[in-house]
């Protein structure tokens, strides 16, 4: 019979010599004729004598408990009844290493669900950072997207301000979970510094804000003392008593080098710990994170790159046209200067071109230390320069072109770049928007008017007149105009092309003019073909980068009635069209072929062509003139080409 529900505590293997205990420890069942007598037994019967069978459950070994029956009576158990009850406590014992493992497995299921889950968005991270190419969208992604792999209470990236030799903070970032705290991003300096100087990954839980202070190497690494908080570089802290702290700290990577740090913290005890499955997928997450960022920053360096002069490190041509636009769209009033380097041309003559190359570089440092901070200043083109004074005036504008001039003239003659014997002085040509020209064609035109209405009153007045915003240069000769001009003017041009009724028009001007400053007969424009395979019409101005070939809109000489198509690549014109640059080529037999490309957004829309009396092409002089006037045109194509399109 036995006794009914003994207490549990009772049969625990604990107690040194109790009777499941012998049977638990050696492995053996046990037969107790009289339990009443034995010392070792944990319970005894009220009703007399009793029996006890007491059978390890044991499998592979490893007893998983103790399996005890009793009857009344004295010795009322056998061999028989104790090899059944063994056979039953296997069994038991089966069953219950079966159910522990089953327990096991699903546990590891569910952390491996949970793990590719949170994997699977780690990766959809990962491709939304890639593809962003601005370094502070970068940083902005990390923090709003981290949030769906590793939960978190306050996020803090750190950067690396090398020239004032500190860390700060960039952006901190306070999660979206109930009960979330906002902490002072200084508090984890010390572990930032710690973790950005060695590159090693750290997790901290429990920690204190002393050990955040001064990191984990608060103690020396050789001493046998260590911290009073534990410190896990490579995985869970274990402390034992609660605490308020839980960070992450990663570093963060461009080119191999360690530039910052992303730190994750949770506030709470046991529960806001992180797991070592956490650690590591904040660890891949900042591993993905360095390579945006390196990837966006490495697009700015070569979108910056692509915006300078490589000569002077001034802004070039394209992004002054660009400037110019957002400024003419935006509607605030600023100023524009045009600057011409007066005798650069013999200057080069005389001294060589490498000479000249350093002499620019010279005026473009000259320029940059004379202007306003907020001024921008860009190289033109060959040895013109450009000035975009923003919310100037006229007589701020007269003030800096001053003071421009000064600088320039004191850096050319201070430098080795300097000559006795000529003097390389800079004219300055001012024009104010909207006073000048609601467009931005019209304002660089006003500009250039007073530009050279400056070079000829400088001729008239010599050297010393020093008093007018446009003085401080030798005036041109004669035969020095006629060189930049040989026959009209580039305002006449652009006034008969913006008073065009279309493309036609525009190219029948271009033509008149180009072949007056290049002394020559034959000469085309031509402009891409939108009735070729794989074009498409629709009006706009910036044509998709797909076409193929180009069609004549007008011809003079040679060119009036030749069949003229080019194709992208193919033959001199082509190559002109595919380096979108201007080329010449003296090697087709007593005659020079020159091409200029037109522009219309940074795409080659059309080309200007021209075969030139010479072998040897044109002298530079001519060629930028043609260039300036190929500029006309494209402009004046493009307003033709919106206006028919708002028509």
């Amino acid at each position: 019979m036995g006794i009914d529900s003994p207490p549990l505590e009772a049969l625990s293997s604990g107690h040194s010599e109790t009777l499941p205990g012998w049977v638990a420890k050696r492995n053996e069942a046990l037969i107790v004729p009289d339990a009443s007598v034995e010392r070792r037994s944990i319970f005894r019967s009220t009703f007399g004598p009793e029996s006890l069978l007491l059978v390890p459950m044991s499998y592979g070994n490893v007893v998983q408990g103790v399996l005890a029956v009793s009857k009344e009576g004295i010795d009322r158990y056998g061999p028989d009844d104790e090899q059944a009850l063994s056979i039953f406590g296997r069994y038991a014992a089966q069953a219950i290493v079966n159910a522990d493992n089953v327990e096991r497995l699903e546990r590891q299921q569910a952390l491996l669900e949970r793990q590719i889950a949170a994997e699977r968005r780690l990766l959809d991270v990962s491709e939304q950072l890639v593809s962003t190419l601005e370094p502070r969208r970068v940083l902005d992604q990390i923090a709003d997207t981290i949030g769906s792999v590793v939960r978190f209470d306050q996020l803090t990236i750190y950067r690396i301000d090398r020239q004032n030799g500190k860390i700060e903070a960039v952006l901190t970032r306070s999660g979206e979970a109930e009960g979330s705290t906002t902490i002072q991003p200084a508090m984890d300096e010390g572990l930032t510094s710690w973790v950005i100087g060695r590159g090693d990954a750290v997790c901290a839980n429990d920690v204190a804000e002393g050990v955040l202070a001064v990191g984990p190497d608060g103690f020396d690494e050789h001493d046998d003392e260590q911290p009073a908080v534990p410190i896990n570089r490579h995985g869970r802290g274990s402390a034992p008593t609660p605490a308020t702290q839980n960070i992450i700290v990663v570093p963060l990577r461009t080119h191999g080098e360690v530039v910052g740090s992303l730190n994750l913290m949770r506030i709470g005890g046991p529960g806001a710990r992180f797991g070592e499955q956490e650690f590591e997928l904040s660890k891949l997450f900042a591993g993905q994170a360095s390579m945006a960022l390196q990837n966006a920053e490495a697009h700015v360096t070569v979108a910056s790159r692509a915006d300078l002069d490589a000569l002077t490190g001034l802004r070039n041509h394209g992004t002054f046209q660009r400037d110019l636009n957002t400024l003419v769209d935006a509607g605030s009033p600023f100023s524009l200067l045009m600057m011409d380097l007066d005798s650069f041309k013999a200057y080069n003559d005389t001294f060589g071109h490498p000479a000249g190359d350093g002499l620019l570089q010279v005026v473009a440092k000259a320029v940059v230390g004379a202007i306003r901070q907020n001024d921008r200043a860009y190289r033109y083109g060959g040895d013109e320069f450009a000035l975009l004074l923003l919310g100037a005036n006229r007589s701020h504008a007269a003030e800096v072109a001053g003071r421009v001039r000064a600088a320039v003239r004191m850096a050319v003659t201070g430098s080795s770049a300097g000559s006795p014997g000529l003097v390389v002085s800079a004219s300055i040509g001012a024009a104010h928007w909207p006073a000048d020209g609601l467009a931005k064609a019209d304002l660089v035109l006003a500009a250039d008017q007073e530009l050279y209405q400056a070079k000829r009153q400088r001729g008239a007045k010599g050297a010393t007149a020093e008093h007018s915003p446009q003085a401080d240069r030798p005036a041109r000769t004669g035969a020095d105009h006629a060189a930049a001009f040989p026959h009209g003017s580039l305002l006449e041009a652009a006034h008969e092309m913006l008073g065009a009724a279309g493309l036609a028009e525009i190219a029948d001007a271009t033509l008149r003019h180009a072949v007056k400053i290049a002394a020559a007969t034959d000469a085309f424009v031509a402009m891409v073909d939108d009735t070729a395979p794989g074009s498409s019409r629709n009006g706009s101005a910036k044509r998709p980068a797909t076409h193929t070939a180009m069609r004549l809109l007008a011809g003079l000489g040679a060119f009036e009635t030749r069949k003229l198509r080019i194709r992208r690549g193919t033959g001199f014109w082509g190559r002109v069209w595919q380096e979108g640059a201007p080329l010449q080529d003296g090697s087709g037999g007593g005659v020079g072929l020159v091409g200029v490309p037109l522009t219309d957004g940074g795409q080659v829309v059309g080309l200007l062509g021209l075969v030139a009396p010479e072998p040897a092409g044109l002298n530079h002089e001519r060629l930028h003139q043609l260039t300036r006037l190929a500029a006309l045109a494209s402009t004046a194509a493009a307003t033709s080409a919106r206006r028919s399109q708002a028509d």
